[in-house]
């Protein structure tokens, strides 16, 4: 499994927006421990609840970073915005769709949450942080 870790590097200059950030990565670190406990099936309800929790989370924060955007007259607002649409819409709807399918197995649970985590990792480095410069 991926080390899920926040860094400094991974800081925009928004409060709002890099707690958020961090939150996010702790959830999904909570989520691969579910995974990596030897006795998964027994906290199988907390893994499926935490995803859930997860999703929601993220939504809430692309909404409070568009936001963001919306207030400072970010240029490129309309190009991020459908990033985060296109994310939320699309590539997760289809995640959740194959862990439903394979009753949020171990395997799935742990490829859904790393895929997460490098989707959001590069998104910060190469969207969020332009955020700042407004370019």
């Amino acid at each position: 499994m991926k080390e899920i870790e926040w860094k400094k590097d991974y800081c925009t200059g928004f409060e709002i927006i890099d707690s958020a950030h961090e939150k996010l990565f702790s959830i999904m670190r909570r989520i691969l421990k579910i995974c990596d406990d030897s006795n998964f099936k027994k906290n199988e309800f907390v893994c499926k609840e935490s995803i859930k929790y997860l999703r929601s989370y993220a939504e809430k924060h692309f909404s409070e970073e568009e936001g963001v955007m919306r207030k400072i007259g970010y240029p490129k607002y309309e190009h991020h915005k459908k990033l985060h649409d296109e994310f939320k819409n699309k590539t997760v709807d289809e995640f959740e769709r194959k862990l439903i399918n394979t009753d949020y197995s171990k395997e799935v649970t742990v490829e859904y949450i790393e895929f997460f985590y490098d989707w959001l990792m590069n998104h910060i480095l190469v969207e969020d942080r332009q955020i700042k410069s407004g370019k």
